[in-house]
């Protein structure tokens, strides 16, 4: 973080505050909040990035490396190239990141 900060801070108003209609955070490859390690990150991103940070994550899995081995989305994959369980785990989840990007996004072009 402190490698970007110094890099960005040479650009033309990089420190002038800024204001945007729709951009957050979002969390992936996210561990279970059980995880000690993966609990204090959080914190932290929700500390630094306060509202801007997305309550949608996504969890960490194997199912979109398995896609793009297979040059494919994760929703071609069928039921045969993977466990349902695992598959219906990650897909709910991105689903529900796409569909609050989507209201992010109308309710940007409404403004």
């Amino acid at each position: 973080w402190q490698v970007y900060v110094e890099l960005a801070s040479k650009l033309p108003g990089f420190l002038q505050e800024k204001q945007y209609d729709a951009v957050e955070v979002f969390v992936t490859k996210a561990k279970p909040d059980s995880d000690e390690t993966s609990a204090t990150i959080k914190d932290w991103l929700r500390s630094s990035f306060g509202k801007n940070l997305c309550e949608v994550s996504v969890p960490e899995s194997s199912i979109p490396q398995k896609a793009s081995s297979e040059m494919k989305t994760v929703y071609d994959l069928s039921g045969k190239d993977i466990s349902s369980s695992a598959y219906k785990r990650y897909k709910e989840p991105v689903d529900d990141l796409v569909s609050h990007i989507c209201e992010q996004l109308t309710l940007s072009w409404r403004r």
